[in-house]
């Protein structure tokens, strides 16, 4: 009897300590779920804002709605955590989700057409001056880089990591008025009869262009000059026919060291100019003796092999009479090149060429009309934009009536390269394996494993032992 009772107790006690520990889970799991606290453990920081980034929030007081537009079945999950990152660090940030396809009036109000846009894209809006507002396309903040498949002379864009937060950043800038910069020409070197036509200043609508970019206009004898202006945003060769002295090349580079951009505007025989072709070479960039022709007569002006055209968007941007750039691989190891834009099926023909149709002895190879190097140097970043013609920005390209899309291309450049934050070093983050996570069904699921099935199994483990001992 005595060994009855002390069974029925012990078995009690069993049961007692399994309906407590159920009952201390439950109230852990309860506690644990309300905490929202999150820890970046990536070596590079991948889902955290940089400390520029928040440096720059801390003093930011304007009232902005940043419009995160995607379907709810595509949702990024690094861009939208970056979005409430944004919102967390400062109260002034007021995230709003938006499915294009509930709200198509919106998002044709923001970017200005009915056709539908990249998911996971961002709209800022400034909520003082609504007419102040960007459109952040996701692959704007998505970054490739262009390899070259030697076996069949193909290039392919490949992803190599996202600048989402450099590019909000830029943003939030443009639309609250605070970016500053001065874009400098260079003169001297036969620009006043390449693309400073206009009594060797820019034409009247690359002057609007910059202007309503709110960026002044300066012009740079380098001959003269001992260094770049400290106030120079971005540094332009201007149509250069005649070559930089070794001087002037030390003077761009160091510029450049300093974290300076430039942007080079090709004439199309460059390729003769021997300075400035290997100034060029440092950043594994190549000019063919020669312009570049288009085969393909669909991506041609007029049926003019020289007068190339590529797609963007729903139009083109149109490359006339522009040198052949060629990736070499040979830059140096500081330095990430990608060539932006390629020809369809690109050959080159000489100087002196009477005949610019394809013929035999020509060669269609890898040559493109656009390329940008980055270099990172003691944390230290430059970038260089390489364009092939200076015919580019001339004003059948870029003014308000133009059918093609230059402009917006080099707004780009402008945007990346002259912005008062080019001086910030936010850092790439790299396309590297996602983080662990898990959609809402899955930690449900989880959850009843955890804090129900198991808990359950041990519960009635007890209750069979309980009876087994009372038995």
């Amino acid at each position: 009897m005595n060994v009855n009772k002390r069974s029925l107790k012990n078995g009690a006690y069993t049961t007692i300590i399994s309906v407590v520990v159920v009952v201390i889970l439950i109230i852990v799991n309860l506690l644990v779920s309300q905490i929202t606290h999150t820890s970046d453990l990536t070596d590079m920081n991948t889902y955290s804002l940089s400390n520029e980034s928040v440096h720059y929030l801390s003093t930011f007081d304007t009232d902005v709605t940043m419009y995160y537009v995607t379907e709810s079945d595509s949702k990024s999950v690094m861009f939208s955590n970056l979005a409430e990152l944004f919102a967390r660090e400062n109260s002034h940030i007021h995230l709003s989700y938006k499915d294009p396809v509930q709200y198509p009036q919106l998002i044709y109000k923001y970017n200005g057409v009915n056709e539908k846009i990249n998911s996971n894209s961002i709209i800022l809006v400034n909520e003082a001056a609504p007419e102040r507002y960007i459109y952040i396309d996701y692959e704007d903040m998505c970054i490739y880089q262009t390899k070259l498949d030697s076996a069949t002379m193909t290039t392919k864009k490949v992803l190599y990591g996202y600048d989402a937060e450099l590019e909000i950043i830029k943003g939030l800038v443009q639309i609250t008025g605070d970016s500053t910069g001065k874009v400098y020409f260079t003169t001297g070197h036969g620009e006043e009869t390449t693309l400073l036509l206009n009594e060797g200043k820019i034409s009247d609508s690359l002057s609007s262009l910059l202007g309503l970019n709110r960026l002044e206009v300066g012009y740079l004898s380098t001959q003269t000059l001992i260094e770049v202006p400290n106030d120079c945003s971005l540094l332009v060769l201007a149509g250069i026919s005649k070559d930089l002295t070794e001087e002037e090349v030390s003077l761009i580079e160091n510029y450049m060291a300093h974290g300076g951009n430039v942007c080079a505007l090709l004439h199309y025989g460059t390729s003769t100019l021997p300075n400035l072709s290997k100034f060029l070479g440092q950043f594994g960039i190549e000019l063919a003796s020669g312009i570049l022709c288009e085969s393909d007569q669909t991506l041609t002006s007029n049926g003019n092999p020289s007068y190339v055209l590529s797609t963007s968007g729903s139009g083109y941007c149109f490359w006339p009479l522009g040198c052949a750039l060629k990736l070499t691989g040979k830059q140096r190891n500081t330095v990430g090149v990608t060539m932006k834009v390629n020809a369809s099926k690109g050959y080159v023909k000489g100087y002196d060429a009477t005949e610019l149709a394809f013929g035999d002895g020509d060669q269609i190879d890898a040559y493109g009309m656009m390329a940008v190097a980055t270099e990172t140097y003691h944390n230290i970043t430059s970038k260089l934009y390489v364009i092939n013609s200076y015919l580019f920005l001339s004003d059948k390209c870029i003014n308000s009536n133009s059918a093609y899309k230059n402009s917006e291309v080099f707004l780009e450049v402008l945007s990346d390269g002259a912005s008062a934050l080019s001086s910030l070093s936010i850092p790439t983050k790299l396309d590297r394996e996602p983080a662990l996570t898990m959609n809402n069904s899955q930690k449900r699921n989880l959850s009843i494993l955890f804090f129900g099935v198991i808990p359950g199994i041990l519960l009635m483990v007890g209750i069979i032992v309980f009876i087994r001992r009372r038995q």
